[in-house]
């Protein structure tokens, strides 16, 4: 009886054949994981901008200014260091409270198959004057301290509640 030949070359092609599958398919996850985390980096810029819109709104200066905050077309809003082309459309709707307003910024770029992701970030504005604002700096009463709570002066820590009952000697305790 002759030996068989060939049998070690049909093995050969046939591991070829798994690793090739292998191969294909780890380089397929490659490409699938490269995908998933582009379109990560662009939402995570899209909100960094929706979100930097919405406190560059924040920052008026006077009621005339609040007044003045109203919906804009679409714009292209671009970041240094991307090169992701996005559009950032603002709506704004005062509320039934004449103080406040609804803003509506909405971001839509294409990925990188060409298909259009948006991102939508909404968030409410209150017109209230920035005059009055400084209103927090200033002293709470004669004889305030630091940690004084209220407008009169008080032994209390101002992070001690104000329900806490108070020992004696500095102590304090609270129950919720």
């Amino acid at each position: 009886m002759k030996p068989a030949t060939g049998l070690a070359l049909i093995e050969i092609l046939v591991a070829m054949a798994v690793l090739a599958i292998g191969l294909g398919g780890t380089l397929r996850l490659q490409t699938w994981l490269r995908g998933s985390t582009d379109l990560s980096r662009q939402r995570a810029e899209a909100l960094r901008l929706a979100q930097d819109s919405h406190e560059s709104l924040r920052a008026y200066t006077s009621v005339a200014d609040w007044t003045a905050i109203a919906s804009s077309g679409p714009a292209s809003a671009a970041l240094a260091h991307t090169n992701t082309a996005y559009q950032l459309e603002r709506n704004v709707t005062t509320q039934t409270d004449p103080r406040l307003k609804h803003v509506s910024t909405l971001l839509s770029w294409p990925d990188r198959d060409g298909q259009l992701q948006q991102l939508q970030l909404d968030t409410l504005l209150a017109g209230q004057d920035p005059m009055r604002s400084a209103a927090l700096t200033l002293d709470r009463g004669a004889g305030a301290t630091a940690g004084s709570v209220g407008t009169a002066a008080s032994p209390r820590h101002a992070l001690i509640p104000a329900r806490a009952k108070s020992l004696g000697g500095g102590r304090s305790v609270f129950k919720p």
